[in-house]
């Protein structure tokens, strides 16, 4: 037996090669070529399962699954998926045939995505482990719910209202070298970049904000269950890139919003990964210099995360740029947020102020100290415009701001031509106040 706690990979306990005890479970190295979790040890697990724990595990079977698959190149080039979002699932039902008279199984098949599968697994998990004797619908619906339209929409702990959230900023540096070793297979996982994330955890804990926002390429998936622990145990959300996981000759560029929550008094968090949709020209040209291949999903992934009734979606660096993507996201959402490692500060500069007055939201933009403006803006006048912005710096340092949601939205529900308010600057055109009645409601 080994205490789960020193098991950096989640649930690598519970597969197959560890069954057969082929494996070393305290191994930093993520091991995705063995990670097939074991049915019978799932079911006899000795303790309760988290559900952080089973959606990083469900990433990792798909990943698994990837690693073995046939790749399909679309006419550009790209390798076409839908990588945790298109899950295949076969259910086999009785059916009473009134011809035969009989009941027959029937075999079905439907399309889930890797949170649905991660429930099965915790569902499962749990099952001796608690006196919560609800079907497996209304369990989940405590945990998460999500529509899926042509934007995909999370609720997760909604009726917890936060009107006023403090946002912190990791003003970090990303290492250049550290991205390269990921793209190859090879991440930087030592002990002194353990103690720094340690470190920078330590200082985002004495502030104690609701929301803890890292840049892109930030850590390797090797270390992503570190965040979840630190969101579920501080109950602090953590929005953060990571850096690239290479699987079967392709480079995943993902992002993680890693949301927590409370069940039961057991603390937990919803880990939700999404493949970014648009690699910039420069990170093609590297992934493309190694022979490596790049990822296009086939449907676009544009989200959309109500957590404790704050509204919110996240721009992964370069799709900062796409016009069509933030025009989907206008009167939906109180807080735009971009994860970036990017040079181009003054173009991005300028994408900002531009969103946060045609998306009348808060923009909160974290971007290494390498280049820096990091910063939280809102639809005001330019003196008033910046909560906080920052340039630089070679020190980890935790930058802390305030958002006032309810405000923006009273502003947002008052008719343009008779609203006299100067606390924001007016609504853009065909603002859609149905939107904004729907984050006032809590739809």
């Amino acid at each position: 037996m080994i205490r789960h706690h020193y098991v950096i990979v989640p649930l690598l306990n519970y597969t197959t090669q560890s069954k057969n005890g082929k494996i070393n479970l305290v191994d930093k190295n993520l091991n995705i070529e063995f990670y097939k979790l074991d049915e019978d040890l799932i079911k006899n697990s000795p303790r309760g399962l988290k559900f952080s724990e089973c959606s990083i595990a469900s990433a990792f079977q798909l990943f698994n699954e990837f690693n073995e698959k046939e790749l399909k190149f679309d006419s550009n080039g790209y390798v076409q998926t839908n990588i945790l979002y298109d899950v295949e699932k076969t259910e086999i039902n009785s059916v009473y045939s009134n011809e035969k008279e009989i009941f027959e199984d029937i075999e079905t098949k439907k399309n889930i995505n890797y949170l649905d599968s991660a429930f099965e697994i915790y569902f499962k998990g749990n099952a001796n482990h608690t006196n919560d004797y609800d079907k497996a619908e209304d369990v989940k619906k405590k945990l998460f719910s999500q529509v899926d339209d042509k934007i995909l929409k999370f609720e997760i702990d909604k009726r917890n209202k936060n009107k006023t959230p403090k946002i912190s900023f990791a003003n970090t540096q990303i290492i250049e070298t550290n991205i390269l070793n990921s793209i190859l297979g090879k991440p930087n996982i030592t002990v002194e970049r353990y103690n720094q994330l340690a470190d920078i955890l330590g200082k985002a804990r004495r502030e104690k904000t609701d929301l803890l926002l890292f840049p892109e390429c930030f850590i390797p998936f090797n270390l992503l269950n570190i965040l979840t622990r630190y969101s579920s145990d501080n109950q602090s959300a953590i929005i953060s890139g990571l850096e690239h996981l290479t699987i079967n000759k392709t480079a995943f560029n993902f992002v993680a919003s890693i949301l927590p929550i409370e069940i039961n008094g057991i603390k937990d968090a919803i880990v939700i990964l999404r493949l970014k949709n648009n690699y910039s020209p420069n990170e093609e040209n590297l992934i493309n210099k190694y022979h490596l291949n790049i990822p296009k999903a086939k449907n676009s992934n544009i989200q959309i995360i109500n957590w404790k009734n704050i509204y919110f979606s996240v721009c992964y660096c370069f799709e900062m740029a796409n016009i069509s993507h933030r025009e989907q996201l206008k009167s939906k959402i109180d807080l735009l947020i971009g994860i970036e490692w990017n040079k181009d500060v003054p173009y991005f500069s300028n994408i900002v102020e531009s969103s946060t007055r045609d998306l009348h939201c808060y923009v909160a933009q974290v971007n290494t100290s390498n280049f820096g403006d990091t910063r939280l803006t809102q639809p005001k006048e330019t003196a008033l415009k910046d909560i906080l912005r920052l340039k630089g710096g070679t020190n980890d340092v935790i930058l802390v701001g305030e958002i006032n949601i309810e405000k923006l939205r009273d502003f947002q529900r008052i008719k343009s031509s008779i609203n006299t308010s100067k606390e924001f600057k007016p609504l853009p055109p065909d603002f859609l106040l149905d939107e904004v009645m729907k984050r006032i409601n809590n739809l």
